[in-house]
């Protein structure tokens, strides 16, 4: 990448290796993308904290059983609890 775009390179090489939690499930990463949408990092890990202390494991069938109004519990929005 560092050798297509020199923009690039410039950058990776200014902040060297990021380190990142990788979520191997893909509806984890769905529920937690969803959860984090418009709202701080810092609010985000604590919102999926919550959520995952809610629901383990964290399932559809699980989501899908617990009324939106406990869902916001966690504190995420109706809107996303719905």
């Amino acid at each position: 990448m560092k050798a297509k775009d020199a923009a690039l390179g410039k950058a990776i090489d200014e902040i060297g290796h990021v380190q990142r939690e990788v979520i191997p499930d893909l509806f984890m990463v769905l529920v937690n993308s969803i959860i984090g949408q418009q709202i701080s990092t810092k609010a985000q890990e604590t919102v999926w904290a919550r959520f995952q202390a809610m629901f383990d494991p964290v399932t559809p069938e699980h989501i899908h059983a617990t009324p939106a109004e406990e869902l916001q519990t966690c504190g995420i929005s109706m809107r996303k609890a719905s």
